[in-house]
C-alpha cells in the first residue's frame, strides 16, 4: 500500500508543479505591462514556461523508473575504469543540475532587465534542448549497459 502511496504523490506532485507553471505562463499572457513593472509579464510566462518544463522532465524520469524499475541499472560492475567513468559522470551531473539552476536565474535577471520576450524564449529553447540531451544520452547508455549486462548473463 505504501508503494501505491509514493506513485500517487509523485504523479500528483508532477501534476500540480505542470499546472502551476501552466497558470503562471496563462496569468503572465493577460497582465498589461505597467510602466514601473514592464518586466513581469515576460518574467511570468516563461518562468512559467520554465516550470512546465522542469516538472515534465521530472514525470518523464519517474515515468520509466515506473516502467521498469531496473532499467539502467548494471549488477556487476567489475572494472576499475568503469568505476572512474561513474565518478566523472557523477561530477557532470551535479554540474548540470546547477547549470538548470542557473537557467532559473537568468530567466528572472532577463526579465527584470527588461529583455525581448525573443531572447527568454531563445533561453528556455537552450534550456529545453538541454533536458532533451539529458534524457535522451541517460536512455541510450543505460540501453546500452543493460545489453552488455544480458550479453554477460546469458554467456554463462
Amino acid at each position: 500500500m505504501g508503494t501505491m502511496m509514493e506513485v500517487l504523490d509523485k504523479i500528483m506532485s508532477n501534476i500540480m508543479g505542470v499546472t502551476m507553471g501552466a497558470l503562471i505562463m496563462f496569468v503572465g499572457l493577460f497582465i498589461e505591462p505597467m510602466s514601473s513593472i514592464t518586466w513581469l509579464p515576460n518574467l511570468m510566462i516563461f518562468g512559467g514556461a520554465f516550470i512546465v518544463v522542469m516538472f515534465l522532465s521530472i514525470a518523464i524520469r519517474q515515468y520509466v523508473d515506473t516502467v521498469n524499475p531496473h532499467f539502467g541499472r548494471v549488477t556487476i560492475i567489475a572494472d576499475i575504469e568503469e568505476e572512474t567513468k561513474n565518478a566523472t559522470n557523477a561530477g557532470k551531473a551535479k554540474a548540470f543540475d546547477v547549470q538548470i539552476i542557473f537557467y532559473g536565474i537568468m530567466f528572472v535577471a532577463f526579465s527584470l532587465m527588461g529583455a525581448s520576450w525573443q531572447m527568454l524564449l531563445m533561453l528556455l529553447a537552450f534550456c529545453i534542448i538541454n533536458e532533451g540531451i539529458a534524457l535522451y544520452s541517460n536512455y541510450r547508455t543505460y540501453k546500452q549497459m543493460r545489453a552488455a549486462y544480458e550479453e554477460r548473463r546469458g554467456g554463462r
